[in-house]
């Protein structure tokens, strides 16, 4: 990884992450929205949940799968650094680290390598490189048909 990543994965994943281009399948950019739990209750109203009622209205809750978007991405590219990021919301953040600590799901290291690579798939549909059809009146029941496609495997 590179080294700014491996020090402190916070401020560099947070920048790339306001770039425009990652955001919730609601569209709401990386890093502008949380997800709540409930001691979110308890701490204030600075998170903005200050209430049950208030905590039943929130996007992301604590055990829900929260769905990421990548955006700008290459058709067939492979993309092997895909790197996740958290932390909450206390005064004095917990915060994932890049590769120290004894809970793996709480490194980014880790996260990263657990993902692989992703490659992208091909956007364009197949197209016939030949189509071609031999004198129909050849044979009185059957057609030959002789094609080819521009991709394997289609």
């Amino acid at each position: 990884a590179p080294l700014s990543i491996a020090s402190n994965p916070g401020p560099v994943l947070k920048s790339v992450a306001a770039a425009g281009n990652c955001a919730d399948d609601l569209g709401q950019a990386c890093g502008s929205f949380l997800v709540y739990d409930l001691d979110d209750i308890e701490d204030g109203v600075a998170d903005g949940v200050e209430s049950q009622a208030a905590y039943d209205t929130t996007t992301w809750k604590f055990g829900q799968d929260v769905r990421i978007v990548l955006s700008g991405l290459v058709s067939e590219t492979a993309y092997d650094h895909i790197y996740c990021y958290a932390e909450d919301d206390e005064s004095s953040p917990n915060a994932m680290s890049y590769n120290s600590g004894a809970v793996e799901a709480s490194k980014v290291l880790a996260t990263k390598n657990a993902i692989g690579t992703v490659t992208t798939l091909d956007e364009s549909p197949p197209s016939f490189t030949k189509l071609q059809i031999q004198d129909p009146t050849a044979a009185k029941t059957s057609l030959i048909v002789t094609l080819s496609l521009n991709e394997p495997g289609t």
